[in-house]
């Protein structure tokens, strides 16, 4: 860098000095301040390479990042400049970085009224979307790894964690002390209103006035929140939960988390007990998972177009790299909290009552092997659980809901949608209006345990957070179901129900000696089953259906 440029910065530095000497501490100038100093100490640090600039531009971003006169998306963005500066140079800070970032972008999205709103103001920082395993590698590298199966906890799943905890810390909060909580929703309300009306001003002036009362309302939401943390009872209000909390999901075996970053790729064991474990995978890249994800993609394509009896020779060296149903029974969980939940859940255990939908084809193609299909499934549940059958006229939008919420067991059969890029309307087809994924998490149904979901395209994330599977088996588990069988890709009706005939043989084969029905054996049966189809299912129908949950 030229001598002159370096003069630029020297002088960029005092100015800011000066700048920052003469306003108070609140004021909202010195958050520009900040911003500007930490570019000038990092351009110095480039020309001199002392490590005390870069020790500067650091201490600038935390200013920054803290300053309660900004509004939080320009927080959130400095917060993530910060964590690519530190991570390009190496600085110890970068965990703090991470730290600061999810815990801004939380808050910001904790003031956001509805699940579609939280979505849209995430989808904003979709530049980020990689933070989850970049924070969760950095924990790794710095050696804390109950940190890093927190920071993917956070990161991963914030929209379905956001939305546990918005359900029921409020409504505890507002029998301990109303008063509280009325403040704490009014400036929620306030806030969210205000964030969504500012995105519509074209006026410049309106736009300023707007923005000082958007900053106004932040500072006191942030006051609010914490005078609720001072109670000893909600110390944790709205905040993520901690290891320790998480563990619980490895209580009837270990759990797996893969982690890839382009500065690691990674997995961590939680154990029933005792401490976590370290699985580095050093010969694995991001650019090779990547390259693997679109060769599954491709090869699934192409299976599409072969006939049944056709070897699936792309899939079946692909699958060489990775499958491990010979070896393990899979399952799948959306948030390490989810399982928890789920868990939890199952001590509220009521007398099992069975339902079965068929909503139609509606405007899609006609499903010719449903009835042959359903009319297994009620052969093989036992006669013990409460029947019930949605078709025809009744299979309606409302008429789905309803029976969801009633019943324990629902096998649903039907074209299903998943939206990647508002997942919140991904959906069933009824024979009305679309049933979708928001309609079902507005539904809360604590006493339901099982799911079998016979459609297309229920388990696939949305574009813009890959890493937040909403889809519409993840909203099934949401709403309070605990076991879910669904599918990553579409389903042929006349080869599926094969797979369901040999699914509800194994879960229900030990009833005839008067055992209960145990949605827990569910990953176990979908395992049996695909065992028992390999010579009448091709594989990519096998391969299309996963088990999430308990």
């Amino acid at each position: 860098m030229e001598a002159g440029e370096n003069e630029d910065v020297e002088e960029a530095i005092a100015l800011c000095q000066e700048s920052l000497a003469a306003v108070s501490s609140l004021h909202p100038g010195r958050y520009f301040s900040y911003m500007w100093l930490h570019e000038a100490y990092l351009s110095r640090y480039w020309i001199l390479h002392d490590p005390a600039d870069l020790s500067l531009a650091v201490e600038n971003f935390r200013f920054a990042s803290r300053h309660s006169t900004q509004g939080f998306p320009q927080r959130i963005m400095n917060a993530f400049k910060w964590t690519i500066a530190v991570e390009q140079h190496g600085h110890g800070s970068a965990l703090e970085a991470y730290l600061t970032f999810f815990e801004l972008l939380d808050a910001h999205l904790t003031t956001r009224s509805s699940a579609t709103s939280r979505r849209e103001a995430a989808a904003a920082f979709h530049y980020a979307r990689m933070l989850p395993a970049d924070a969760a590698s950095c924990a790794i590298r710095c050696d804390n790894l109950p940190h890093a199966v927190e920071l993917v906890e956070q990161g991963r799943g914030q929209q379905w964690l956001l939305a546990s905890r918005l359900r029921t810390p409020v409504e505890s909060l507002e029998s301990a002390n109303p008063v509280l909580a009325h403040n704490y929703l009014e400036l929620s309300t306030l806030i969210s209103n205000a964030a969504q009306s500012s995105a519509t001003i074209t006026d410049r002036t309106a736009a300023d006035r707007a923005a000082i009362e958007y900053r106004r309302l932040t500072r006191q939401w942030e006051a609010a929140v914490a005078e609720i943390r001072d109670l000893r009872e909600f110390s944790w209000f709205l905040l993520p939960p901690l290891y320790a909390d998480l563990q619980a999901a490895a209580r009837q075996g270990p759990v797996i988390i893969l982690i890839a970053s382009e500065y690691s790729c990674s997995a961590i064991i939680i154990p029933t007990s005792g401490d976590s474990h370290h699985v580095p995978l050093p010969s694995v890249t991001l650019a090779d998972l990547t390259n693997l994800k679109d060769r599954f993609a491709r090869a699934i394509r192409h299976t599409s177009t072969l006939g049944p009896k056709v070897p699936r020779n792309d899939l079946i060296v692909l699958l060489r790299t990775q499958c491990l149903e010979d070896l393990y029974i899979c399952s799948y969980t959306p948030t390490l909290s989810a399982l928890v939940r789920s868990r939890q859940m199952m001590k509220k255990r009521v007398t099992p009552s069975f339902v079965m939908g068929q909503p139609g084809a509606g405007k899609g193609k006609p499903l010719k092997a449903v009835d042959s299909e359903l009319e297994l499934v009620h052969k093989l549940v036992p006669v013990t659980a409460r029947h019930t059958n949605i078709s025809g006229d009744a299979a309606t939008r409302a008429g789905a809901l309803k029976p969801l919420q009633q019943n324990t067991w629902v096998h649903l059969a039907c074209h299903g949608k998943q939206d990647l890029k508002q997942p919140y309307n991904s959906h069933f087809v009824m024979r009305d209006k679309h049933l979708t994924l928001l309609d079902i998490m507005e539904k809360h149904m604590p006493q339901a345990e099982f799911t079998f979901l016979s459609a297309c395209h229920t388990a696939v994330s949305d574009e813009e957070t890959p890493d937040e599977a909403i889809h519409l088996t993840a909203g099934i588990q949401f709403s309070g179901f605990k076991s879910v069988v669904g599918t990553l890709w579409q389903v042929d009706d006349f080869v599926t129900k094969h797979v369901v005939k040999a699914f509800y043989e194994s879960m229900f084969k030990d009833l005839k000696d008067g055992g209960a029905m145990d949605c827990t054996k569910a990953a176990w049966a979908l395992n049996r089953a695909m065992h028992t189809v390999k010579t009448t299912v091709p594989l990519e129908q096998r391969m299309v259906f996963v088990h999430i949950g308990v």
